[in-house]
């Protein structure tokens, strides 16, 4: 009844923390349900949903951005083909059935046992404590909060999603790689790997601020999701027992870190700053992947969705679009270009190839997402079946990101 009673900006505010936790299980589900009954009393036309867009456009943004993953667009199951339409999370959550591609189901494990025993044991703790600094707060809180991969189960073993906003766009949908497109089986015979995308979002990175020396909180909220990866900490065959994440950074970059008055006497010139944030970004990550023994793999940023040009802002979007397709080519110059193309050719193909940044790799399908525009200065837009809210992509993209996987040349034994 509580929970009935909440203004309508925290409702927002608690179904993205459900969403977006790495817990999972009944938590997720409890956010799908959440987000249909709230599509349905705070349509975008109300009173209410008018005036959340106005006093709290954030929060608001991001629930259309998150209903638009859970609900999806409705498309008639005959008309359905993976390759072109978004799984929305609603279907790979609550509707799956028992032998979905591999014979695994979210309810077998999405237990109510399990939600209120978790409930109930953050509540117990909370009504004991007495709170005398954030840091004693945190020791006295239950270790499924701190530990988020390993509160609940999923169909699969995790493979996780690090980064701003968009890698939402991923979050709990089954990856399927296959590895016999590429004679890349598995010791054990197994042709396909499943795994499931676990969110860490770290809301508002910039790519600018993977730096070491940034002061910035999205910095230390990025160091301390990293820090609660269950990164195997011995020192014995580190390269062995490495982590693979996807990590995601740079769109909000292109959108408003860079350009304009900033730009007067530190660069040359705006594709001058793009390509050394990029080469920072980089560089950074790279280190980040040896501190905490990780496989990076690079999401691109995706162009953004065709807008009309009647509202004033044409100007900021051509160059934004400009901006957005130079950071990719910088990230393929850097990235793919450099490395050896002799995977299927060495005896030894399922091991990574080599490039000039540690362990870091890119997921290089940007180009698959693109439609010809001939209005755009860089002569496309979004693909429409991807977008999801005008910003981030949709699902639809798994296809395409499985596939980069394959070509990027990292250790796929990592995966």
């Amino acid at each position: 009844e509580c929970l009935r009673t909440l203004p309508c900006v925290l409702k927002l505010l608690l179904v993205k923390l459900l969403y977006s936790s790495p817990l999972s299980g009944s938590f997720l589900c409890l956010a799908c349900y959440s987000i249909s009954y709230l599509a349905a009393v705070l349509p975008p036309s109300s009173k209410e949903g008018r005036e959340l867009a106005k006093d709290f456009k954030s929060h608001w943004a991001y629930f259309v951005f998150i209903r638009s993953l859970v609900l999806g667009e409705r498309v008639k199951k005959h008309r359905v083909d993976r390759n072109t339409c978004q799984s929305p999370v609603w279907d790979e959550v609550l509707l799956k059935p028992d032998d979905f591609r591999g014979g695994k189901n979210w309810r077998n494990v999405a237990t109510e046992y399990h939600f209120h025993q978790y409930l109930q044991n953050i509540l117990e703790k909370c009504e004991k404590m007495e709170i005398l600094s954030p840091h004693q707060f945190q020791c006295s809180l239950p270790s499924v909060i701190i530990y988020h991969p390993t509160a609940l189960s999923t169909p699969y073993a995790p493979l996780y999603v690090v980064g701003d906003s968009h890698v939402l766009s991923l979050a709990w949908q089954t990856i399927c790689i296959d590895l016999s497109e590429q004679n890349l089986g598995t010791e054990g015979g197994m042709d396909k790997v499943y795994r499931t995308a676990f969110p860490f979002p770290a809301t508002g990175i910039k790519a600018w601020h993977f730096r070491s020396s940034t002061q910035f909180f999205t910095h230390y909220n990025l160091h301390a999701l990293l820090q609660r990866l269950p990164v195997p900490m011995t020192k014995t065959d580190s390269a062995k027992n490495r982590v693979t994440i996807i990590l995601s950074a740079g769109e909000i970059d292109c959108r408003e870190g860079i350009g304009g008055a900033l730009l007067q006497g530190y660069y040359t010139d705006c594709n001058d700053a793009v390509e050394r944030t990029v080469t920072q970004y980089l560089r950074s990550v790279s280190e980040i992947a040896e501190e905490y023994n990780l496989q990076v793999l690079l999401m691109p940023v995706a162009p953004h969705a065709y807008r009309s040009e009647k509202n004033g802002k044409a100007l900021g979007r051509a160059k934004r679009r400009h901006r957005c397709w130079f950071w990719n080519e910088i990230l393929r110059r850097n990235l793919k270009h450099e490395k050896a193309r002799q995977l299927i050719d060495s005896p030894n193909h399922h091991y990574a190839t080599k490039n000039s940044y540690n362990n870091v790799f890119l997921l290089d399908y940007e180009e698959k997402l693109r439609h010809p525009d001939r209005n755009s200065p860089v002569g496309y837009v979004l693909n429409r079946r991807y977008n999801a809210d005008y910003t981030h992509v949709n699902s639809a993209i798994v296809p395409l990101l499985e596939r980069s996987i394959l070509e990027s040349g990292c250790d796929m034994t990592l995966i």
